[in-house]
């Protein structure tokens, strides 16, 4: 399916579910879960890390992040957690390999996986 679609179509794609799904979620999670999360649109779309990367500085990425932003005005919950060094820089690295500019973004992609996803 996505294999034949062009880079153009790949991120117009994107950008039209992004704002279909975002006066429906109730949330922000769920509407960044549905995109990014496992099993998620831009998975299915990107499946090499250049092209991931290369979407993530795009101007519909940054409208995605707008959409989002929107969203989070609803309560949320913070908690800190504290990790080892050599987690931080694994994660630093994972950001970098993945073109994720924000470490809470990659956490909350993470934490929003099912257990089974990653056990």
């Amino acid at each position: 399916m996505t294999a034949k679609l062009t880079k153009k179509q790949k991120y117009k794609k994107m950008i039209d579910t992004a704002r279909e799904l975002a006066p429906q979620c109730g949330d922000w999670m769920a509407f960044h879960n549905q995109l990014f999360g496992v099993g998620g649109l831009f998975g299915k779309l990107f499946t090499e890390v250049p092209e991931r990367v290369e979407f993530m500085d795009s101007p519909e990425h940054e409208e995605i992040k707008q959409l989002k932003q929107g969203l989070q005005n609803q309560e949320e919950v913070r908690f800190n957690l504290r990790i080892p060094k050599t987690i931080d820089d694994q994660l630093k690295d994972e950001m970098k390999r993945l073109g994720i500019k924000s470490k809470n973004e990659l956490c909350i992609m993470k934490l929003a996986a099912p257990a089974e996803a990653v056990v």
